[in-house]
């Protein structure tokens, strides 16, 4: 029994040991950002925030897009009623996609003339 104990103590200070010595192996790797730049500096937040926004909103305005014509194609035909919703949806994705462009036009002259 004595021996269980002893064994049982040895393995334990083995693992507290362990945990101060594990800090040691995370410091020596280091990570690269995944946002791919140093994100120190407020502009560049700002700027990869409305860049990734605007990108969102392109493919929203797309999705929107091809669910009207999906909708037009399948329902579209046969009755006036789900063809006349199709085409609004279709349109506001345009007017959508359109708002979009101009909002990166905006951001890009902005961010040019500021020198962001």
């Amino acid at each position: 029994m004595s021996r269980l104990i002893r064994y049982s103590q040895f393995v334990l200070m083995l693992l507290v040991l362990g945990l101060f010595i594990t800090p040691l192996f995370s410091h020596a790797a280091t990570f690269e950002n995944p946002l791919g730049t140093e994100m120190t500096d407020i502009r560049t937040v700002i700027m990869s925030l409305t860049r990734w926004l605007v990108r969102l909103s392109a493919l929203i305005a797309i999705l929107a897009l091809v669910f009207g014509g999906m909708r037009l194609i399948i329902g579209g035909f046969g009755n006036e009623q789900e063809a006349v919703a199709a085409k609004k949806i279709i349109t506001w994705a345009i007017i959508g996609l359109f708002v979009v462009g101009l909002a990166a036009i905006i951001l890009w002259t902005i961010r040019s003339i500021l020198v962001i």
